[in-house]
């Protein structure tokens, strides 16, 4: 009988960007298709201000990416929401959102 440490576990496939979508909750604040809400800013043609090394940057660290980020601390005021923090998130799905985000368009 084989036994596993704990965080031995062979790591898990990432979520399809559709449920990781919705299960981090950025459709409630972003909208189902990233069009903006109230609550949060429209996420289409992003690629024209973020890099992939950026963008994985400002998800592990919102907060603390803004403070260093003239046009985002301003762009912050226009919203009651904070945009919370993604480190959790596996590498793998964080590339995939990253991905996802750089590659929608209006």
């Amino acid at each position: 009988m084989a036994f596993v440490a704990c965080g031995d576990q062979a790591p898990r496939a990432p979520r399809p960007i559709a449920k990781l979508w919705k299960d981090e909750g950025c459709a409630t604040c972003h909208g189902s298709g990233a069009e903006g809400t109230r609550l949060a800013p429209d996420l289409r043609d992003k690629a024209s201000n973020w890099t992939r090394e950026t963008l994985l940057s400002y998800l592990k660290d919102p907060t603390g990416y803004a403070r260093k980020d003239e046009r985002l601390r301003a762009q912050m005021k226009g919203y009651s929401q904070a945009m919370p923090t993604y480190k959790m998130l596996s590498p793998a799905e964080l590339e995939l959102l990253v991905e996802h985000v750089l590659s929608l368009r209006p």
